[in-house]
């Protein structure tokens, strides 16, 4: 999923960890392999739940990222989705996370070994309606294979203007996702500590 750390604790030797060894389209199936061998399948595998990125705490969100990054990377490849429908920066807009979690969920939810065989055939209705949504999304925020552009902020009567939006050029994919995850998590962290120091306060 990642080939180092996200956030270095220290100049000091890091752990070995077998998920530095995983590239981003590596994903690990390992776990729903186990659970189809087992006599009964459903007593190891829960069904997944909802995923609502603002309230995660910072290792949740660590976690959901790396594990969303690795099953939208084997997605593309497996499917030969273009950059029209999942472009290299989709972690950089919300609109496009969320779409993507919830097909992700979606998948998980009909290909669990605890379903009916036709919950397949569902997700693959539901996912090819999903990618002519997942175009005008793309097509709307302006994110491309090659460029990428902040979301666009349209303040009302009474805001301040919005910020010029100017595109980038994207150069390397992986460390641009590495570095935008490690800001989230590192924000998390401080947003954490805030709403602790709070309920101290109070003496929650």
């Amino acid at each position: 999923m990642t080939d180092d750390t996200l956030i270095p604790a220290s100049d000091e030797p890091e752990e070995p960890n077998p998920e530095e060894d995983l590239e981003d389209n590596d994903f690990d199936y390992s776990e729903w392999l186990n659970a189809y061998r087992n006599d009964d399948p459903t007593k190891t595998m829960q069904l997944p739940k909802s995923i609502f990125w603002l309230t995660m705490t910072p290792d949740e969100a660590e976690r959901t990222w790396l594990d969303l990054n690795a099953w939208v990377n084997w997605l593309r490849l497996e499917y030969s989705i273009p950059a029209s429908e999942i472009p290299p920066y989709w972690h950089a807009h919300p609109l496009l996370r969320d779409w993507l979690t919830a097909l992700w969920k979606h998948h998980e939810y009909a290909f669990h070994p605890g379903q009916e065989a036709s919950s397949m055939i569902g997700w693959f209705n539901d996912f090819w309606d999903a990618r002519k949504k997942l175009q005008e999304a793309v097509a709307q925020i302006g994110t491309r294979l090659t460029t990428d552009r902040p979301d666009r902020i349209y303040p009302w009567p009474g805001e301040d203007p919005a910020p010029e939006v100017r595109d980038v050029p994207i150069t390397d994919r992986r460390r641009h996702f590495k570095q935008f995850i490690a800001d989230d998590i590192a924000t998390r962290r401080i947003i954490a500590e805030v709403e602790d120091e709070v309920r101290r306060d109070l003496g929650l």
